[in-house]
């Protein structure tokens, strides 16, 4: 999202599963990981369905 609330996707991967931590470094770059929480047995009647390998993202800011 933009300052003035414009909001556009400038990143997008089918392996971008579930987000939920990510950092940004001093040389423009976003890390990202997956943690596959939708996943989970809690959410699939008690079947796992996250796989391996987790991943990391590294994406250069627009």
């Amino acid at each position: 999202m933009t300052p003035d609330l414009k909001v556009s996707v400038w990143f997008k991967d089918m392996n971008l599963i579930w987000p939920d931590t990510y950092s940004i470094s001093k040389d423009g770059y976003m890390y990202l990981t997956t943690s596959q929480i939708n996943k989970q047995p809690n959410y699939n009647n008690g079947v796992n369905k996250r796989t391996s390998p987790y991943k990391v993202f590294k994406v250069k800011l627009p």
